[in-house]
């Protein structure tokens, strides 16, 4: 898990940041290849005081790695969005948003306003 910190949503729930290593496949044949992974960014929640843990999906939309979470926005009328902001391979932040706490993110996109130096990463929010 990490970098940095986990929150606690307006709901109460917990979540922790996090990424993994995810096997895509393996190239199969006659001499064994190795198989190829790639990062992907996820969190760890939940909603009983953290005496049990839950994964959720993982983030879509190319490689991300370190990431942070924040709860942005919600009102009367919308529910708050759980904002993730990762590393990413291409000179930029990647971003992605969930509208279940942290259940599914959307797909990720470049964010070319935050950029990324060389190597970068465990950017915080």
């Amino acid at each position: 898990v990490g970098p940095g910190h986990g929150v606690q949503l307006d709901s109460g729930r917990l979540v922790v940041p996090a990424y993994t290593y995810y096997m895509h496949g393996c190239l199969c044949g006659v001499v064994p290849l190795p198989c190829y992974t790639r990062q992907h960014a996820l969190v760890f929640y939940s909603d009983d005081g953290g005496r049990s843990w839950h994964k959720g999906a993982l983030v879509s939309g190319g490689q991300t790695g370190e990431c942070q979470v924040a709860e942005i926005g919600g009102s009367d009328a919308h529910q708050p969005l759980l904002y993730c902001n990762a590393r990413a391979p291409w000179g930029c932040r990647a971003v992605a948003f969930s509208a279940d706490r942290g259940l599914r993110f959307e797909r990720s996109a470049r964010c070319k306003a935050l950029g990324e130096p060389p190597r970068g990463c465990q950017g915080s929010v």
